[in-house]
């Protein structure tokens, strides 16, 4: 985050003129937040705003209306059930194969053998959770570019 030039730089001729302005308490806390996540203070942020130069100092800053703040919220819920359950799902199929591994193993220690396709971990099963993942994947995408379309 760039950083102008702060008050002792100015040359005389930026002499700065004090001025009252008044915010509705909502706006004045989100003029505090950005202020305090960009290193700056709020009478600065305003001069930026004002000049017309807060992308220059500051970057991309996208705003977003309660509505649609509502809505992104939803959507991030949602993606995160779904992304839990995948989770919840690969450890259980986690679970299996370590149960799978060891069964075999203690076949082998035994001096049995293991036919070739006789595991009893499910294709179906990793097929569906790599599909929940895809699909949680593209849903998180495309909640991701609406929010920073």
């Amino acid at each position: 985050m760039g950083r102008g030039r702060d008050d002792s730089q100015r040359g005389e001729a930026e002499k700065l003129v004090r001025t009252e302005v008044r915010f509705t308490a909502e706006a004045n806390k989100a003029l505090d937040e950005i202020a305090e996540e960009n290193g700056i203070s709020k009478a600065e942020l305003i001069r930026y705003i004002v000049d017309n130069r807060m992308n220059d100092y500051l970057g991309s800053i996208k705003f977003i209306d309660p509505e649609q703040g509502d809505e992104i919220r939803r959507d991030i819920m949602r993606l995160m059930n779904e992304l839990t359950a995948v989770k919840t799902e690969l450890r259980r199929i986690g679970v299996n194969y370590n149960q799978e591994i060891k069964n075999q193993n203690y076949i082998l220690k035994r001096g049995g053998t293991i036919a070739t396709g006789s595991s009893r971990l499910n294709q179906a099963l990793l097929d569906r959770a790599i599909k929940q993942v895809d699909e949680s994947m593209k849903k998180a995408g495309d909640a991701l570019w609406r929010i920073l379309a």
